[in-house]
């Protein structure tokens, strides 16, 4: 890329004068990209930011109505206010770990952003960050999925998506009753799986059967394997009644997974308990 089209000063990334290219790749001389050094310029789609980036300004991209792609430096610590603001057509984006800080309309009305994820390194979220952000649908949260249209939900009661983060990173989990199952289930066992506190694991072990069951339920085969790997929960004094139950949902693929843990981690204890094994396939 002919680095003419940059203006640079003392590392600083000032203005950009090309007004064609729809990639930008910024030089690995920049160490902080200016305020508003990319607003408003419709044919930028794709952006990638070197690591020597140590900090990108206020509003940077704001209103680049058509981009689609960024990759972020990975030495930045802190999404600046507005910075991705009106960016129509951005759809994903993966917050680097280190970041620490995502401020106020950071991600304002970026209408056809799906999926982001978001670091265990990040501690502070504005309330604002993602107003407006109505199709945003498949989030990662410190290791945490959150899915199931929760900012559908949210949207409709005018709950700001930061009201999930906080809820998570205080274990408030009379908030979170408030929830619909679906989302609710759907964050406690991201929150079990990354990181089982004694207080989770207590809630957990309460609803067992029917949150167990609401994974039968939706089919999450993924999830299930990944709380069978723990081996802290399913036991044989339940077993046999997931089992059944997966069975019922003719869900084929937790079936199998169920009896083979079963027949690996706590054994058979008759020969009516083999026999049910074999005609349960």
């Amino acid at each position: 890329m002919d680095q003419s089209i940059f203006e640079i000063k003392n590392g600083i990334l000032l203005y950009y004068h090309d007004r064609t290219q729809p990639e930008v790749i910024i030089p690995s001389t920049v160490t902080r990209i200016g305020d508003n050094t990319f607003q408003s310029l419709p044919h930028i789609q794709n952006v990638i930011i070197p690591d020597s980036v140590k900090r990108i300004g206020f509003q940077a991209f704001y209103q680049c109505i058509n981009l689609r792609s960024i990759t972020l430096s990975r030495n930045i610590t802190c999404i600046e206010k507005e910075t991705f603001a009106y960016c129509n057509h951005l759809e994903s984006i993966v917050i680097p770990e280190g970041v620490t800080q995502i401020r106020e309309e950071a991600f304002r009305s970026c209408q056809n952003l799906k999926k982001i994820s978001i670091p265990k390194s990040v501690r502070k979220i504005s309330n604002s960050a993602f107003n407006f952000c109505n199709h945003l649908t498949d989030i990662s949260y410190h290791g945490i999925s959150i899915q199931n249209d929760c900012f559908d939900y949210f949207g409709r009661h005018e709950v700001q998506p930061s009201k999930i983060f906080t809820a998570i990173d205080q274990k408030n989990f009379e908030i979170m009753r408030t929830w619909p199952k679906k989302l609710r289930y759907s964050v406690i066992w991201g929150m079990f799986i990354s990181d089982a506190d004694a207080e989770t694991f207590k809630l957990v072990k309460g609803k067992f059967t029917d949150m167990f069951r609401y994974l039968i339920d939706i089919s999450d085969a993924e999830t299930i394997r990944k709380i069978l790997d723990q081996g802290k929960l399913v036991k044989r004094g339940n077993i046999d009644k997931l089992i059944r139950y997966a069975i019922d949902k003719k869900a084929v693929e937790i079936q199998i997974l169920l009896t083979n843990y079963k027949d690996q981690n706590i054994g058979y204890q008759s020969t009516e308990d083999i026999i049910q094994k074999k005609f349960s396939l």
